[in-house]
Parts: C-alpha cells; structure tokens; sequence
C-alpha cells in the first residue's frame, strides 16, 4: 500500500457490489499510448518492404497546455545514486550544482544501456518531454528513503 493515495482511484466511493467486483484493479500509474511505426527496408535487398507495426507505449505525465495546442506528454524517469566507498568520489549533492553536467556524463558513461533504452522509449512514444531526476537515499544506511537533489528537462 501507499502512503499516499492514488486520487482517480475511485474505489474506495460507494458503489454497488457488483461494480465493486468488476473493477477490482486498481487504475494504472502511467498512460498507454498506441502508435504506428513505420521501419524503412534494407536498401540493398530490392524484395523487401517497409513494416508497419503498432506499438504500445508508455507515457508518464502530460504537461498542461493553452486550449487549442498540441498536447505535450512528458517521460518521466530518475536516476539513482550508488553509495561511494572511494575517497575520490564526490557526492552527487556536493557536485550536481557546480558540475551537472560531468554527473550526467558520468551516468551515460556508467549506465548507457539503461539511458539509451528511456530515450528510445520516450521517441517511440512521442513524448515532446523527458525528465530526469537525480535520487539519493536521504541516509546512506536507510535503502527506503530518498531525497529528489535535482531534475534536468
């Protein structure tokens, strides 16, 4: 359970029984959103064709716009830091104001993979919006509290 409720979790109104029991899942913490994907043929084999696939993705929050506009999804997604036992490591909170940049091409070079799959998740979703948030645990002995330190668009 959470400590803080979802608020369009519903369930907990009064309802019929009935209903009650037909909706029994609790709502989904992230939008799906289907999508065609066009991928281009291999040039040098003259028989193949391009593919056409549908494509469920994710998409973590939308971001308010004036009416009338396109609306902008956003791809929400946090790093976390690794507890240091060398000395010549420095903190994320010491280092993620003066050097933001060298922490994040620390993480791309540490964790390329990990970042590479967010990116082609947030462009097969078509996500005008990607967030990234840097965690640490609030004490470095306590694996269950975190403090957000920054957050890069």
């Amino acid at each position: 359970e959470n400590e803080y409720p979802n608020p369009f979790d519903q369930r907990d109104e009064d309802e019929d029984e009935e209903e009650e029991e037909e909706e029994a899942l609790p709502p989904s913490n992230v939008a799906y959103r289907y999508r065609k994907v066009d991928l281009p043929r291999v040039p040098e084999e003259s028989k193949s064709r391009n593919i056409s696939m549908i494509v469920r993705t994710e998409v973590d929050a939308y971001v308010p716009q004036p009416e009338g506009q396109e609306p902008v999804y956003a791809k929400i997604r946090a790093l976390n830091e690794i507890p240091s036992t060398q000395q010549q490591k420095q903190p994320w909170r010491s280092s993620l104001e003066s050097q933001k940049g060298a922490v994040l091409a620390t993480e791309v070079h540490n964790n390329a993979f990990k970042l590479g799959r967010w990116v082609a998740s947030a462009l097969l979703a078509g996500t005008n919006v990607f967030k990234l948030g840097y965690v640490t645990r609030a004490r470095m002995n306590d694996p269950f509290h975190h403090s957000l330190l920054s957050v890069q668009t």
